[in-house]
């Protein structure tokens, strides 16, 4: 065996280490990726559980809501605040979840059925009421979507349509 075989035989071998370092990055690089989509979906999800254990474990903003979704004219001005608060909570953590979706940053399955429970949501009058009010202060992007959906009138009546049943 002559050195310019020997030379080839190197330059093969060291090729396929590189080949197999790029492949090996590429599959911690796709971890990586699914890691973040993954912490992406579970923050977003928290702060939506968050909120649904507020409505659970306080009576009072149970009972705020409840009233909120026939409109805000029925409730004090405390209550207009504390309901306000509550659906600005809500709506940031449904923006986060639109613009890591458009990002590419959450798969379709885990921003479906949010999207799904919080549009539902806005077929009540309290949060359209909220949302003609306060719907500057998210992006252009979201409003438009938000906007859409409302006008849409695809939402499920996820309350009283579905309870109104249960007793009869």
């Amino acid at each position: 065996m002559d050195w310019t075989m020997i030379g080839a035989i190197g330059e093969l071998l060291g090729g396929a280490a590189v080949v197999l370092s790029l492949l090996y990055v590429a599959r911690q690089l796709g971890r990586s990726t699914r890691q973040a989509r993954l912490e992406a979906y579970h923050s977003v999800l928290s702060e939506v559980n968050a909120f649904a254990a507020t409505l659970a474990n306080d009576a009072d903003c149970a009972d705020i809501w409840w009233r909120a979704m026939d409109g805000l004219s029925g409730l004090t001005d405390a209550e207009r605040i504390r309901f306000h608060a509550l659906l600005f909570t809500l709506f940031r953590s449904w923006e986060k979840l639109f613009h890591y979706h458009r990002a590419g940053e959450l798969d379709d399955w885990s921003a479906e059925g949010v999207h799904q429970t919080l549009g539902d949501m806005t077929a009540y009058r309290g949060l359209q009421e909220y949302w003609g009010l306060r719907k500057h202060w998210y992006s252009a992007e979201f409003q438009e979507w938000v906007d859409a959906i409302i006008s849409g009138g695809e939402q499920t009546d996820i309350y009283r349509e579905k309870w109104s049943s249960i007793g009869e």
